[in-house]
């Protein structure tokens, strides 16, 4: 029998029922699939529970795991939050490359992330969600707890002054294998201070990119962003 080792569904309009019909084929040794990209597509949080349980299977040998555009994030209750895929971020130890821009996702994931300091994941894409201060704190405790994370993205969030600064100080704390972050004043909520600041957190080493808009600078006020 052939192994699938690559499965692209890119753009077919899958959403909650047929992400649980991809459960099986995950839970099955055989195929081994070791890519699954899922981007753009109508996969909601029962979805993504699907997901989430197949890859909480051990023999599960999935390492890259792509939901850009879906709309994973969105919930407004504890009983439609996608317990079940937190719950696999928290324990998951093969995943290596996470790819969730444009899912609606706020501060949880990036709590259940720094739960996890076993994490094999060096690649997190996180732009253009709803993630805020608090969950960019959470991301930099990951950050510290975590060396194999080499790239983070967080382009188009809510991240203030003080959930970049804390970013950029957990970057200059990895003494090896030093992580590439992005940022942007696009939504983010970044001010000229706090670019300095930042600036100032990584003395030189530039780790933390800061992408500014096509015809504004960050303003001059202090606003922390929190």
């Amino acid at each position: 029998m052939t192994q699938i080792e690559y499965l692209h569904l890119w753009d077919c309009k899958l959403d909650d029922d047929d992400a649980r019909k991809l459960v099986d084929l995950l839970k099955n040794q055989r195929t081994a699939i070791g890519e699954l990209i899922l981007t753009q597509n109508c996969i909601g949080p029962r979805g993504a529970d699907a997901i989430g349980e197949a890859l909480l299977e051990k023999k599960t040998k999935l390492k890259v795991l792509s939901l850009d555009e879906n709309c994973i994030g969105d919930y407004d209750s504890e009983e439609t939050k996608p317990c079940t895929f937190f719950e696999m971020l928290k324990s998951n130890i093969t995943l290596e490359r996470l790819h969730m821009d444009r899912n609606m996702v706020g501060d949880d994931i990036c709590h259940v992330l720094s739960e996890n300091p076993s994490s094999a994941i060096y690649d997190l894409q996180l732009g253009h969600n709803v993630i805020t201060d608090e969950g960019a704190k959470s991301l930099a405790r990951f950050l510290k707890s975590n060396n194999k994370l080499r790239a983070l993205k967080l382009k188009g969030n809510k991240v203030g002054n003080n959930g970049a600064i804390a970013v950029a100080n957990a970057t200059r704390s990895r003494a090896r294998d030093l992580p590439m972050v992005e940022l942007s004043t696009t939504k983010n909520k970044l001010t000229k201070k706090g670019v300095a600041k930042i600036e100032e957190a990584e003395k030189g080493k530039h780790l933390v990119q800061v992408e500014f808009t096509t015809h504004a600078r960050p303003p001059h006020h202090d606003d922390d962003g929190s």
